[in-house]
């Protein structure tokens, strides 16, 4: 089952909204109208809460939340259904609003190391990107008119922690996984290039507004059976540039988890990117640019060149 972030734009008097949605079979509805018809609006002691976010900080992702709805869903009649729809103005907000910290793996696919002109290294390399660089999935990639060289996608396998977490053992790791979504580590080429010849930090190409897209879907730890098998693959304007599978990975998400608890405390709403495999490339003005991970959904977003 997949979850999603919406918001709803402000008309007349009503002001802009935002709430959480469910995908089922290829239909979008929303979890809120759902659950005030199935279990009235006082369910979970109040107001159903207006993210994915919040669900996550009330720990409703663990209480057999997937279930209930799916069945809810079976037993409405077609005039029910109709009410519990997506509404019409509503479009895809990140699967996170406030997301925590945004930290990413480096060079965790052997191909994609070496297209870099440099080796995998055998222990986990990472970096931060800061929340604000996250957009949604349809939103704009706005490269800015000032900045010169290429800009590159690279499209990963993203996982968010449900629970606080500190040292943990790789077997630990999967039971702190709320779930996974899509995520665009898009770079400032050039400018990551020039840091690295001067040996200077390189996380200005990484974090330029929009420079994260993530979404549109959330999907739940216990829906993706085997995270360790999923395929990847990036299109620009429909040509497939990047083809990968999360199998190639140096280092597995248990492990990325596990290694990254023990270097600070993992708190809920917290995202981890897990590297790209190879085949990064330019986007430029007009590009469209779409990330799929298998069993998650498609991240899509076009690319405008400021002026």
């Amino acid at each position: 089952m997949r979850l999603f972030n919406y918001m709803r734009p402000a008309s007349g008097s009503r002001s802009s909204s935002s709430g959480v949605g469910v995908e089922v079979g290829g239909e979008l509805f929303s979890l809120q109208t759902l659950w005030a018809l199935a279990y009235g609006p006082s369910s979970y002691g109040g107001a159903f809460p207006s993210s994915i976010d919040a669900m996550i900080e009330r720990d409703m992702l663990r209480k057999g939340l997937p279930g209930e709805v799916s069945a809810t869903l079976i037993e409405c009649g077609p005039g029910t259904r109709e009410r519990m729809m997506l509404p019409k103005d509503a479009t895809f907000a990140p699967p996170l609003m406030r997301p925590g910290k945004i930290l990413a793996v480096a060079r965790n696919y052997r191909a994609h190391a070496a297209e870099m002109g440099s080796e995998a290294p055998p222990e986990l390399r990472w970096f931060l990107k800061i929340p604000s660089t996250v957009i949604p999935s349809g939103a704009p990639i706005e490269v800015p008119a000032w900045l010169e060289g290429e800009v590159h996608h690279e499209a990963e396998l993203a996982l968010v922690i449900g629970k606080p977490a500190k040292n943990l053992s790789e077997a630990e790791a999967p039971e702190v996984i709320a779930g996974y979504t899509v995520l665009n580590d898009v770079t400032a080429r050039g400018m990551q290039a020039e840091a690295k010849q001067q040996r200077m930090p390189w996380d200005a190409a990484k974090n330029l507004d929009g420079f994260c897209p993530m979404g549109p879907f959330f999907v739940l730890s216990e829906s993706i059976a085997n995270p360790a098998n999923l395929a990847v693959e990036c299109r620009v304007n429909g040509e497939v540039r990047q083809q990968g599978n999360t199998s190639d990975m140096m280092h597995s998400v248990a492990k990325i988890v596990s290694d990254l608890s023990k270097h600070l405390t993992l708190l809920p709403g917290d995202v981890i990117a897990t590297g790209t495999p190879e085949g990064v490339g330019a986007l430029n003005d007009g590009d469209v640019v779409e990330c799929e991970i298998e069993s998650i959904g498609v991240l899509r977003n076009p690319v405008v060149r400021g002026s």
